[in-house]
């Protein structure tokens, strides 16, 4: 345990902490401070804003997926009328493409913003994940000092009532 000494002839550790009962019971706090539990709200099992392997996952795939292209090869398994159905296919291709590729390009711009966008958010969420980690063994170092202080102070009540 760590014990606190105050070589500053001004600060009066029993004053402050007759002051601190004098506090509470204005306040109609009757709890005794030797009892004072701090709650632990840094559980290890808390982890809130992590990035999932489905997400992961689906980001991969939006990364492979997002360009949609109406270019694509024109087929048929018919072996005797499928050269026929081909040759249609593209003649109405041919006659549709200036109505369907703005809306093609329209669409595989909408999802290259997503991508981007999600992309940047799994790498904030990954951040804002390694920040929180950090802030975390900060909190609980503090807990544990603030623990320590509390006890001090316990120890001090103890002896000063007698």
């Amino acid at each position: 345990m760590m014990d606190i000494e105050f070589n500053d002839e001004t600060i009066k550790v029993e004053d402050i902490i007759r002051k601190m009962k004098t506090e509470l019971s204005k306040n109609n706090i009757n709890e005794d401070i030797g009892n004072i539990k701090l709650p632990n709200h840094f559980d290890e099992s808390d982890r809130h804003g992590s990035v999932t392997p489905e997400l992961k996952i689906a980001l991969e795939q939006l990364n492979r997926s997002w360009n949609n292209s109406i270019e694509y090869e024109i087929s048929s398994h018919r072996r005797y009328i499928g050269p026929m159905i081909v040759l249609g296919k593209r003649v109405v291709r041919k006659f549709l493409r200036w109505y369907i590729n703005p809306i093609t390009h329209s669409q595989a711009e909408f999802n290259a913003s997503v991508t981007r966008a999600m992309s940047a958010m799994v790498k904030q969420i990954e951040l804002n994940e390694k920040s929180y980690s950090e802030l975390r063994n900060e909190m609980k170092e503090l807990v544990r000092t603030n623990e320590e202080l509390v006890k001090q102070i316990n120890k001090m009540y103890i002896k000063e009532n007698r």
